[in-house]
């Protein structure tokens, strides 16, 4: 063999040591590239299942609502109505409730607090109960009421 040769050869060893760098790199991207594929669909997977649950959630507490004798009603701190069941619209509008809930949710000190009243609408006597509607940390962030046809004999 002459030098030529020789001289080519450890050439052709270094590219192909060169070639098989980069192949074993590509496979690393590749093997890090399925890894990252395979967390995100984890991840979408989970919130998918955290979507339905809470959808079904939501449906089961609408579910409650909606069975109970009762009207319900729940008010942000802004005074906005988040939440009225079906017997609620049936009982007293919004305007009629307001001031309760306002009040309820007034109470800044006092979270324990209730009011109860009885008052007179739409040829009905109801007996009102609020109490502020209370966050997870223990912050009040708005109020909450219930009303029910008054007994008979208040």
């Amino acid at each position: 063999m002459n030098d030529e040769s020789i001289r080519l050869k450890t050439k052709l060893q270094r590219l192909e040591d060169v070639l098989e760098k980069q192949r074993w790199s590509q496979k690393e991207q590749l093997i890090k590239f399925e890894k990252s594929i395979d967390k995100l669909e984890r991840d979408r997977d989970e919130q998918r299942f955290a979507a339905d649950y809470n959808k079904e959630q939501v449906a089961r507490y609408q579910l409650v609502l909606a069975s109970l004798a009762e009207g319900i009603y729940a008010m942000d701190a802004d005074g906005n109505v988040l939440a009225m069941n079906e017997q609620a619209a049936k009982m007293l509008s919004e305007e009629e409730i307001t001031p309760y809930l306002l009040q309820a949710s007034s109470f800044h000190n006092s979270p324990e607090s209730t009011i109860v009243e009885v008052v007179e609408a739409r040829e009905q006597i109801y007996q009102i109960t609020a109490r502020p509607l209370i966050d997870q940390e223990g912050k009040i962030v708005g109020g909450v009421a219930s009303v029910r046809k008054a007994p008979h004999h208040m």
